[in-house]
Order: structure tokens, then C-alpha cells, then sequence
């Protein structure tokens, strides 16, 4: 395949983007628990952590955007509803984490899920750009 052949848009760029930052945050530390002065941490894709779910929807996300190219607003819509579930997982997990959760303990947001967030805004705001 001729990779010159592929065009890409700005949007696509951005929206590409945004999920490479989601696929790293998912990979890293989603919280941290202290316990007597042990630190026990956590991934998103640890022991059924909800980065799976941010994980696949960021691939989806990128497969949406470039497959959809030239698409107009079926690719918009498509790929900002995946962007937008990213966004709505991390918001509801940082709220979780931040709250103490259902047992009212010490914890803290990591890097990786605040990478999640980051990159869900990117994403969603690469499925609106409109491109030249």
C-alpha cells in the first residue's frame, strides 16, 4: 500500500491525537491508595479497570475518523460520540476516585487517567474541526 496515497485531514490529525494520549493513560497509573504508608496503584486496564473500555473506544475513535474521512457530519458525529464516551468514563472515574469511592478512603488520581481526560477533550474537539 502506498502511504502517500492516504490523506489525512487536520481533524484526523487531532482526533489521532487526542487517542494517543488516551491509549497511554490507560496503559498508566489510574489511581493511587495510601495505607499506612504504602502505596498501593492501579491502571486503567488493572483488574477490570474501565481503561479497557477508554482504550478500545479511543482505537474506534481513530478507525472512525480516518475510514469516515470525507464523510461530513456522519464522521463527526461518530467519532465525537466516541470521544465523548472517553470523556464521560474518565469524568465519572476521576469524580469516583477524588470522592474516596464507596469505602471513604485516601486516594488520588494518577497520571494516567488524567492523560484519559486530556486526550478525550482533544479527541472531541478533533471531531469538530473543520477541515480546509
Amino acid at each position: 500500500m502506498n502511504m502517500d496515497a492516504i490523506k489525512t485531514s487536520r481533524s484526523t490529525m487531532v482526533v489521532a491525537g487526542g487517542a494517543l494520549l488516551v491509549i497511554l493513560g490507560s496503559f498508566l497509573t489510574w489511581v493511587s491508595i495510601d495505607i499506612g504508608g504504602q502505596t498501593i496503584s492501579s491502571s486503567g486496564t488493572g483488574e477490570g479497570g474501565d481503561g479497557t473500555l477508554t482504550l478500545i473506544l479511543a482505537i474506534a475513535a481513530v478507525a472512525l475518523a480516518v475510514f469516515l474521512l470525507g464523510k461530513g457530519t456522519a464522521r463527526k458525529i461518530a467519532v465525537a460520540i466516541a470521544a465523548a464516551l472517553i470523556l464521560l468514563i474518565a469524568i465519572i472515574d476521576v469524580q469516583d476516585i477524588m470522592s474516596g469511592g464507596d469505602l471513604g478512603i485516601d486516594a488520588s488520581v494518577g497520571i494516567g487517567l488524567w492523560l484519559v481526560v486530556v486526550g478525550g477533550v482533544v479527541a472531541l474537539a478533533g471531531a469538530f474541526i473543520k477541515d480546509a
